[in-house]
């Protein structure tokens, strides 16, 4: 219980045996005594003083803990607010996109997929252990759209008409 080494004082006149402790830190060991004072400070002085070791509870990743970038045909998430009350180590968990092709990358401070297409919804997976958590899309920038083929003109004294194919994808 490496963590258990600061020393809580809380005064209670609650009889019901109850209290609760706040601003813990997360994820860490604690031991608690409880010690009987009497209204004159005396303190029970028997030989076993009940012990409770116990660890707060840390929180997994969500989307509150990620930050994410669009940049063309680039997607950046981002670990922010990365304090101690995330469950560490972040290796545990992984972010996975869906699109045209699957792949999964375990979470560092950042990751990044690139060369994906312009202008596509990607769903993006965060995993704890090879477990799905939570689910989202994200599209990637609109691209410049590809070359009109096939111009044809029609042409009389005054006017030209133009006539083209347009291209496949018109937003890259």
């Amino acid at each position: 219980w490496s963590n258990s080494t600061k020393l809580i004082s809380i005064t209670t006149f609650s009889p019901s045996g109850t209290q609760q402790i706040d601003n813990l830190k997360p994820n860490t060991n604690y031991t608690v005594r409880v010690l009987l004072y009497t209204s004159d400070q005396r303190v029970y002085d028997g030989n076993y003083v009940p012990i409770s070791r116990s660890q707060t509870r840390c929180v997994d990743l969500d989307q509150d803990y990620l930050h994410q970038i669009v940049t063309g045909k680039s997607i950046t998430v981002s670990v922010v607010h990365a304090n101690d009350e995330i469950c560490y180590p972040l290796s545990q968990f992984e972010l996975c996109i869906d699109g045209y092709w699957h792949t999964c990358r375990v979470i560092q401070k950042a990751v990044t997929f690139d060369h994906l297409d312009y202008y596509v919804n990607y769903t993006i997976t965060l995993r704890k252990n090879k477990a799905d958590m939570k689910t989202w899309t994200i599209q990637t920038h609109e691209g410049p759209p590809e070359r009109v083929q096939y111009i044809h003109a029609n042409t009389s004294n005054t006017i030209a008409e133009l006539t083209w194919d347009a291209p496949a994808k018109t937003n890259g």
